[in-house]
């Protein structure tokens, strides 16, 4: 009889992406499975923050594209103006933002990345020109 060893999270890891302006319902890639070690079993995403210093309010779709290179959508999220840019406007943790979630063992919400996905993320609306959204994934293999 064969025990099960609980997984524990091995190598943190830290991935980004920005949101520019012509890449509007462009997917950009967040954050992809399996980062540090070929051999883990899957990625955790514990945090996905986003920074925005545009003069207007962009609604992002947050994914998980799979080996199938189908997009889909984990929910939608208001990033607001000038968002983690300015002193008076924190950054948005997206996920937090995403009723439904699996929630860890601090109450923060987390997604689990198969081996084959990629966290993407991508503005419903344009940039604007010289503006930019920034994010941020933190995680860790398996």
């Amino acid at each position: 009889m064969t025990s099960l060893s609980p997984l524990a999270l091995q190598i943190p890891w830290r991935q980004s992406c920005k949101i520019v302006a012509g890449s509007a319902s462009n997917l950009v890639t967040a954050a992809v499975a399996k980062l540090t070690d070929p051999n883990s079993v899957a990625s955790k995403v514990f945090n996905l923050q986003a920074v925005s210093n545009d003069t207007i309010a962009h609604d992002v779709q947050v994914g998980i594209t799979d080996s199938t290179q189908s997009f889909f959508v984990l929910g939608t999220v208001a990033v607001p103006i000038n968002a983690g840019a300015i002193g008076t406007v924190p950054s948005l943790n997206l996920l937090v933002s995403i009723p439904g979630l699996p929630l860890d063992e601090t109450g923060q919400p987390y997604l689990i990345l198969n081996a084959t996905d990629s966290l993407q993320v991508r503005s419903l609306t344009s940039v604007s020109t010289g503006k930019e959204i920034d994010i941020v994934a933190f995680g860790a293999d398996f």
